[in-house]
């Protein structure tokens, strides 16, 4: 009989340990996972436009973005259970966060998968910018096999498809960098910090790893499935791209 007690007194405090602690907000979903000791946020900017966050506390570090000007939007969000899942959805896209390991999964209106962060994608290296305490941050993703990716900026390699490529974003002459991909599927990502970072694609995963940082932070794009859509929305985030003087033209 102690024996059995001790048992279930076991299991239950190991249930209280991987147990997360999921929250709706006015704009999506917050998630503590306690045996990561991380918090994901899910935050709709707009119909088409998703932000990712997660850091390694219970409190949000202060971040200023010097791209994004994008501020969000009233937007209508069904939610939807689905015992370790829990699923978000707008008039363009869904998102689907497991609660456990806070892997999040971005599908169209229809249901079809458009990308995926890799199951615990997302690592923190304690280490120092300058003076003061920050990360090595990486996160992780799944795409297709055999779809094709662009962006990423200037890149002097000759090359237009991005895949099997492993490249150090930090911009030079005649090589500007970019943290931002546009897929074949018309989803856009962009990996929202300034620091140097390697982009690297392989058979296993699609990665992007900053050398600083407070944060994982993205933002995925999709509107209709074309490019387009992408182009107007990364336009919408960032700003809309400076006219040239009409001497130029």
């Amino acid at each position: 009989m102690k024996r059995t007690i001790i048992t279930c007194f076991g299991m239950a405090f190991i249930a209280c340990l991987s147990a997360q602690e999921v929250e709706r907000t006015a704009d999506g979903v917050k998630n503590f996972i306690r045996m990561q000791n991380v918090t994901e946020e899910v935050r709709f900017y707009s119909d088409d436009i998703v932000r990712v966050i997660k850091y390694p506390s219970t409190r949000m570090p202060e971040k200023k973005s010097y791209p994004v000007i994008l501020t969000p939007e009233k937007v209508d969000i069904t939610y939807t259970d689905q015992g370790d899942g829990l699923s978000l959805k707008t008039a363009s896209m869904e998102v689907v966060m497991d609660k456990n390991s806070g892997k999040i999964t971005f599908k169209d209106a229809q249901g079809r998968l458009l990308v995926q962060e890799k199951e615990f994608g997302t690592n923190f290296i304690p280490c120092k910018d300058g003076p003061h305490d920050s990360y090595r941050v990486s996160q992780r993703f799944m795409l297709s096999p055999d779809e094709t990716i662009y962006g990423l900026g200037q890149q002097q390699t000759g090359k237009l498809d991005q895949r099997g490529q492993e490249l150090m974003l930090r911009n030079e002459n005649t090589r500007v960098c970019i943290p931002y991909i546009t897929s074949e599927k018309g989803y856009g990502l962009y990996w929202d910090n300034p620091s140097p970072t390697v982009f690297s694609d392989t058979p296993q995963e699609t990665s992007f790893n900053s050398e600083a940082g407070l944060m994982s932070d993205y933002y995925l794009i999709y509107k209709d499935g074309t490019q387009d859509g992408v182009i107007a929305g990364i336009r919408e985030l960032t700003g809309q791209a400076t006219m040239l003087p009409l001497w130029t033209m």
